[in-house]
């Protein structure tokens, strides 16, 4: 067909270009004033079936209500950097969404990175695909740091896409902090669609510091529309910190509508400076309304620092109402540090009303500076009442640091109450400093009572760093109680060095000390509360530390807690890291818990140290935890490093605990110097621990270097086995382990036991005395394997130098005058000073004419004395200063 000669029936009078799709039913035209599609019904006929319009509308949104705006928003033209024609619509941002991503969306080819040329690439509509149909979406750190998303029409992260009738999802972090979520029904990610049929929603924290909120019905990304059939509902922490909800019937994202039929629910920071509640039915953002068909339950700090609840049951965001009709209740961190529960019957958020039959409850420190809540029923905000019908129930940090709660049945906040019918329980520094909580069942607030009835808990921080708890069953609180069916806890740092808890089978006890805090150290129990050991299979045990922190070492279980692997249903591990204290390993088990070493099939042994942390040395089994390497399913091996202490390096095994490598069941040595530290020195072996190169199974050898001195040590022949550990357990220690016997000094093997060893670091000569023959000096060629001599002497070797020239040098050991001591010359005898604290030369000493021979500073770092080669005279200079102090001659007597 001549285009050209079609021109005036396509309507292209300036024709730019023409292209057809791939199977050449439909074409693209593009001139000045637009984009036109046409259908190929015949040979020589060409039928318009679109034609570019400038009804759409596109936006692009980052951190548009920030310190750093970054938004572009556009109804027909959205970001128009350079355009010419009206037709052309292109959206370059730097750092879209992220900190790296640079987007660019165009109006009729969304996401093409190079757009604004007059050969833009169009959206040809449903059903009509084209070369030039395509969609792609690139996205460098879409909305995290580490996304990079890519998805386009056909085939999700394709970046080359034409058919409509395909429906993706990608979701990354959908609800979560980081959302990246990309929803489409027909056509993912698809910035601006015109199908009735699609739908798109996209959320990135909406009203937060990078606002990146997208959420349309039929058109995505739209953030006005007019369409009364739209129904859109997002929300992002609806009720937490940063809310981010927004929620509309029939047009989404209408900041203002007028229309009664639409409703809108936004929030960002209303009326303080955390404030973030806009509620309204028909009228969003209408702060006042007066229909009393509306109803709106919003939350978020509303007139107060931590105050946070607007509740209306038909009157949206009524802060008084008179209605008897209306009930709402609401609650925002009931339980949390920052109490702002509202609770009313019928008229939300009275703060004085007279009417009996109102209730409402808001309290924010009401008459010291940390008590917190005053509720009832029927009388809001009375703080003494009478009437026996009354009941108020508040908790301000109820298991906070700073426990303030106020609970009583019938008369709300009586700190004396003489009916039976009465309840009240804890209070922490009701009225003064030192004020602690007593809590009694049938009269609240009474510190002694004597009928057997009555039931008291005294509270002393229960729920604080220093737990003092003290819970009774029938009289909670007694310390001293002479009858049988008495009960008494005594907490002082219950899992401490000081644990007095006391338990009957027949009681129910609970003590919490923080149980949802970072040191949980919560024990429940079915009929015998706080029993570590427990045999019958009805109770239920739960231990948490951290459950949903970043270090989890939660043991939940119905009838055996923390079953991690188990094979037994009667089999019960709990594994805690540090659990009750700064270095407790808790180990528990089924019928014994806390049994290191076990030997029976039925127990179970659980060593955690940093179970999930970054240096992980937890060792959990079925039946014996911690196999590493065992050759028997009854063998049990757990390695801890520096398991109670700083220098304790544990080993435990279920028959055999400190079994490394076992080849016997009876035999097992480990010896460990920082085994998983920086500075590994450890020696394990089968059966002489610390065999590091082993040629035969019952043959070890090890070399250490720097065993006493800065000399390599322990060469052996093959028939020896040598194990030397530098400072095993301390700053001294000096382990020599050798032969089949690992770290034992003294054997009885027939093979030689090798206690010194020296090597002239120039050759490979090595010095080496035995224990069998301690006054025989055998001297190898280590290299070769030979014996080169082989002498004997009259008394036993204490030790063995080989002759060769050290160094000499001396460093003072006082932390006020740090000084390091010298030769400055190898011909004379002068001594360098160098201060190592500002790093400088001190001074350069002229001490002898002889090369020098010895340096030694004093304990204070202020003298130095000095010898030379010639051994006649010893001198003492005063530091830094070099002056000569004494001079000591041989043979001369001061």
């Amino acid at each position: 067909m001549n285009l050209a000669s079609q021109s005036g029936e396509a309507g292209c009078s300036q024709l730019l270009f023409a292209n057809f799709n791939q199977d050449n039913t439909s074409l693209a035209v593009g001139t000045k004033s637009g984009y036109k599609f046409f259908s190929l019904s015949s040979v020589d006929k060409l039928e318009q079936i679109y034609e570019c319009t400038d009804t759409e509308d596109v936006c692009i949104v980052e951190r548009l209500f920030s310190s750093s705006l970054v938004a572009i928003v556009s109804l027909k033209a959205p970001r128009k950097l350079v355009m010419g024609a009206d037709t052309e619509d292109v959206c370059i941002v730097e750092r879209l969404f992220s900190s790296s991503l640079v987007a660019i969306v165009s109006l009729k080819a969304p996401r093409k990175l190079v757009m604004g040329g007059v050969r833009a690439c169009v959206r040809a509509p449903s059903g009509h695909g084209g070369s030039d149909t395509e969609d792609v979406c690139i996205v460098e750190r879409l909305f995290s740091s580490s996304l990079v998303a890519i998805v386009s029409l056909k085939a999700p992260r394709k970046l080359v896409m034409g058919a409509d009738t395909e429906d993706v999802c990608i979701v990354e972090r959908l609800f979560s902090s980081s959302l990246v979520a990309i929803v489409s029904l027909k056509a993912p990610r698809k910035l601006v669609m015109g199908a009735d049929t699609e739908d798109v929603c996209i959320v990135e924290r909406l009203f937060s510091s990078s606002l990146v909120a997208i959420v349309s019905l039929k058109a995505p990304r739209k953030l006005v529309m007019g369409a009364d059939t739209e129904d859109v509902c997002i929300v992002e922490r609806l009720f937490s910190s940063s809310l981010v909800a927004i929620v509309s019937l029939k047009a989404p994202r209408k900041l203002v509508m007028g229309a009664d039929t639409e409703d809108v629910c936004i929030v960002e920071r209303l009326f303080s400076s955390s404030l973030v509640a806009i509620v309204s039915l028909k009228a969003p953002r209408k702060l006042v309304m007066g229909a009393d068909t509306e109803d709106v339950c919003i939350v978020e700090r509303l007139f107060s620092s931590s105050l946070v609840a607007i509740v209306s049951l038909k009157a949206p965001r009524k802060l008084v109402m008179g209605a008897d009709t209306e009930d709402v209740c609401i609650v925002e961190r009931l339980f949390s540090s920052s109490l702002v529960a509202i609770v009313s019957l019928k008229a939300p958020r009275k703060l004085v009303m007279g009417a009996d039959t109102e209730d409402v409850c808001i309290v924010e420190r009401l008459f010291s500076s940390s008590l917190v809540a005053i509720v009832s029923l029927k009388a809001p905000r009375k703080l003494v009442m009478g009437a026996d019908t009354e009941d108020v129930c508040i908790v301000e940090r109820l298991f906070s640091s700073s426990l303030v709660a106020i609970v009583s049945l019938k008369a709300p906040r009586k700190l004396v109450m003489g009916a039976d019918t009465e309840d009240v329980c804890i209070v922490e520094r009701l009225f003064s400093s030192s004020l602690v909580a007593i809590v009694s069942l049938k009269a609240p607030r009474k510190l002694v009572m004597g009928a057997d009835t009555e039931d008291v808990c005294i509270v002393e921080r229960l729920f604080s760093s220093s737990l003092v708890a003290i819970v009774s069953l029938k009289a909670p609180r007694k310390l001293v109680m002479g009858a049988d069916t008495e009960d008494v806890c005594i907490v002082e740092r219950l899992f401490s060095s000081s644990l007095v808890a006391i338990v009957t089978d027949t009681e129910d006890v609970c003590i919490v000390e923080r149980l949802f805090s970072s040191s949980l150290v919560a024990i429940v129990s079915l009929k015998a509360p706080r029993k570590l050991v427990m045999g019958a299979d009805t109770e239920d045990v739960c231990i948490v530390e951290r459950l949903f922190s970043s270090s989890l070492v939660a043991i939940v279980s119905l009838k055996a807690p923390r079953k991690l692997v188990m094979g037994a249903d009667t089999e019960d591990v709990c594994i805690v890291e540090r659990l009750f204290s700064s270095s407790l390993v808790a180990i528990v088990s089924l019928k014994a818990p806390r049994k290191l070493v076990m030997g029976a099939d039925t127990e179970d042994v659980c060593i955690v140290e940093r179970l999930f942390s970054s240096s992980l040395v937890a060792i959990v089994s079925l039946k014996a935890p911690r196999k590493l390497v065992m050759g028997a399913d009854t063998e049990d091996v757990c390695i801890v490093e520096r398991l109670f202490s700083s220098s304790l390096v544990a080993i435990v095994s279920l028959k055999a605990p400190r079994k490394l490598v076992m080849g016997a069941d009876t035999e097992d040595v480990c010896i460990v110097e920082r085994l998983f530290s920086s500075s590994l020195v450890a020696i394990v072996s089968l059966k002489a621990p610390r065999k590091l190169v082993m040629g035969a199974d019952t043959e070890d050898v090890c070399i250490v270097e720097r065993l006493f001195s800065s000399s390599l040590v322990a060469i052996v022949t093959d028939t020896e086995d040598v194990c030397i550990v530098e400072r095993l357990f301390s700053s001294s220690l000096v382990a020599i382990v050798s032969l089949k016997a690992p770290r034992k000094l003294v054997m009885g093997a027939d093979t030689e036991d090798v206690c010194i060893v020296e090597r002239l670091f120039s050759s490979s000569l090595v010095a080496i005395v035995s224990l069998k023959a301690p006054r025989k000096l055998k001297v190898c060629h280590f290299k070769k394997g030979t014996e080169i001599c082989n002498y004997s002497y009259s008394n036993t070797i204490l030790a063995v130098k080989l002759n060769r020239q050290v160094g000499l040098c001396a460093l003072s050991i006082s932390n006020d005058n740090c000084y390091l001591a010298y030769p400055g010359s190898a011909t004379i005898g002068e001594v360098q000073v160098f201060d190592t604290v500002n790093l400088r030369a001190a001074n350069m000493i002229p001490a002898h004419d002889s090369p020098l021979a010895a340096l030694v500073f004093d304990a204070s770092g202020t003298k130095l004395a000095t010898a030379s080669e010639k051994g006649t005279v010893i001198r003492v200079f005063s530091i830094p200063e070099g002056q000569k102090l004494f001079e000591f001659r041989r043979g001369v007597k001061r």
